[in-house]
């Protein structure tokens, strides 16, 4: 007969769970939420949006803008300048292009300090052990 056991485990989140979007490529995601945004806030550049933005950067975060990964090397009133991960090339946003990531949803901190940003940094996992092993067999 099999004995079932239920385990918690505790483990650490390395990784932000949106890091997905922020891959290089446009995705439907990006388009559906631009649309949107588009539709239903005629206001670009919203200055409101970035300011908001722009207060929580710090020099070193990762930022996801658009579909890139960006580490923030200068932080002004209006506007960031960072550097993409993959390429190395060095990146200002336009305002225009700042508010519609924003506004879209993609435009975001996933790393500060090397740990995932604005999430839990550990998560309980519950797993189920079923040993199907006959008893009294060597």
């Amino acid at each position: 007969m099999a004995k079932t056991t239920t385990e918690t485990v505790r483990v650490k989140i390395t990784k932000h769970p949106r890091d997905m979007y922020y891959d290089g490529a446009t995705k439907r995601d990006h388009m559906s939420g631009m649309v949107e945004y588009l539709n239903t806030s005629p206001k670009v550049p919203d200055e409101r949006l970035i300011k908001r933005f722009i207060k929580k950067l710090r020099v070193g975060d990762i930022v996801g803008v658009e579909h890139n990964q960006y580490r923030v090397e200068e932080i002004t009133e209006e506007n960031f300048t960072g550097v993409n991960i993959k390429t190395k090339a060095e990146y200002t946003p336009s305002l225009d292009k700042l508010s519609v990531a924003i506004g879209s949803g993609f435009a975001e901190i996933l790393y500060r300090k090397g740990k995932p940003y604005g999430i839990k940094l550990t998560k309980d996992i519950t797993l189920k052990i079923t040993d199907h092993t006959k008893q009294g067999t060597p």
